[in-house]
């Protein structure tokens, strides 16, 4: 029950035991625990979740543990521990852990800031705007005060007749239905999810990738240059859950991480930190693990210049090795078909070109394999190949990146990148060859492969990969 490292570095961890064949989990009891149990349920139901929540009886960024004192020792409970859940760092830890489980976002940066919302969880749903909700592709967020209700899950289904049945079992009119949890029970329930690993090789709230929300440090005061940060749950600062592309664009400090830090600056009461803002310590791990985090997930190398003097370059390569050859196998994709069954599009591109957003399908399939640390490709191409090689070819980073454009026009920084680390190999395996003969065609590119993953380019999927390739190996 560790919500501070499972949000701050939670996926990078995964990345290494999956590496070494043990199972890294969140626990039952806990809230992210309950949450996916439920996450879960509600999806084995039909219905599509849209909102995870969580409930507070109490929401104060400035509470410290000189203020909760008192009920800390009327429980037994640790200052600040007990201060980390008023001023709401834990529970955006808590929702981060949620969100890097399910891809949900917060719809801005420390969800819902306390919102009060004491009326019936059965029509919390008022709250939102389904549409932003689908626009979002779901978010986590919570409330205060809730009667008789610890999580919920807000979901919508698309079937009319099911609609139906939902409303007469006293659901409501929809679209979004509400299910809930009245409480959680903590240590009760952690026999649960050790029974689930040990039985199961199943993780509670196994994350899908990269994280997806983070948590920055917030200045619960006027903070001082030259002053040294305590940690989360003290005085100087607090949580809120934020979007990983803002956390990383604005290179903000996680609240994971502030103990130990030395301000450069004066900082404002409400200020986000950021890694400008502070000094770290040296030789920490954790900042070495996030700074590979980052890299690993999202390609972006800013963050190791801050994380390592040169003495600590031994350490930092090490950790590196994580990512060595043996990790990651070839990905072999068949992108040679006619695509008779989008002829509206086909005429004039191959399929695995049909655009999704502003990037096509073959882009996000590929994508989901480097996701997971997968980077060489081999694309077995026929039909119309000579549009995937020009797109290659003349690819643009910054359709799909935040970048820095200045001298009018003249000079580009890219704050992060896609395919700067992919290796792909073109293949010419015919025009009418069928699947078999396009995999013979590059048997050559695989000489020496034990395993080699293969896929078609036309369909789209979030089934959690080292999962699969690990029920393979068994």
């Amino acid at each position: 029950m560790n919500a501070e490292l499972d949000a701050t570095i939670g996926p990078i961890l995964q990345t290494y035991a999956d590496k070494h064949g043990v199972i890294l989990s969140a626990c039952d009891g806990d809230e992210p625990g309950l949450q996916m149990n439920l996450y879960r349920w509600v999806k084995g139901l039909g219905l599509t979740p849209r909102v995870m929540g969580n409930i507070k009886g109490l929401q104060d960024p400035y509470r410290n543990p000189s203020t909760q004192k008192g009920f800390a020792e009327k429980w037994g409970q640790n200052p600040a521990m007990v201060t980390s859940f008023a001023d709401g760092s834990k529970i955006s830890f808590e929702q981060a852990i949620v969100a890097n489980a399910t891809g949900m976002v917060v719809k801005s940066r420390g969800m819902s800031r306390g919102a009060e919302y004491k009326d019936d969880v059965m029509k919390i749903g008022k709250l939102y705007d389904i549409e932003e909700l689908r626009r979002l592709g779901g978010i986590v967020d919570y409330v205060v005060g809730t009667p008789l209700t610890k999580v919920y899950c807000l979901a919508e289904h698309p079937d009319p007749k099911q609609q139906h049945y939902l409303n007469l079992y006293k659901m409501g009119d929809g679209p979004l239905y509400s299910f809930f949890l009245p409480y959680h029970l903590v240590h009760f329930e952690v026999p649960n999810a050790i029974a689930r690993v040990a039985l199961l090789r199943d993780s509670v709230a196994r994350p899908l990738g990269g994280p997806v929300v983070e948590v920055c440090a917030v200045a619960k005061r006027d903070l001082k240059a030259d002053e040294v940060l305590d940690d989360y749950g003290m005085y100087m600062t607090y949580g809120e859950a934020v979007n990983a592309d803002e956390m990383s664009n604005n290179r903000y400090l996680p609240e994971g991480l502030v103990e130990g830090c030395k301000l450069k600056r004066d900082i404002a009461k409400d200020a986000v930190l950021t890694y400008d803002d502070v000094e770290l310590p040296r030789g920490r791990l954790a900042d070495q693990l996030r700074a590979q985090q980052y890299r690993h997930f999202r390609g972006e190398t800013w963050l190791e210049e801050r994380s390592r003097a040169p003495a600590e370059a031994a350490c930092f390569k090490e950790l590196d090795a994580s990512k060595t050859e043996e990790d990651s196998v070839k990905v072999v994709l068949f992108c040679g078909g006619f695509g008779m069954r989008m002829r509206e599009y086909s005429e004039a591109l191959p399929k695995p070109m049909v655009p999704i957003g502003y990037r096509p399908i073959l882009w996000h399939v590929m994508k989901y394999y480097a996701h997971y640390g997968h980077k060489d490709f081999i694309l077995c191409l026929g039909y119309k190949a000579d549009v995937i090689k020009k797109y290659f070819l003349e690819y643009d980073e910054c359709v799909s990146n935040d970048f820095v454009l200045s001298r009018g026009g003249k000079n580009v920084e890219l704050l992060s990148s896609d395919i700067h680390d992919w290796n792909i190999t073109f293949v010419d395996t015919g025009l009418t060859s069928n699947v078999g003969q396009r995999l013979k065609a590059v048997q050559k590119q695989l000489e020496g492969e034990e395993m080699f993953l293969a896929n078609y380019t036309d369909g789209l999927s979030d089934v959690p990969l080292p999962a699969v390739i690990e029920s393979f190996n068994e």
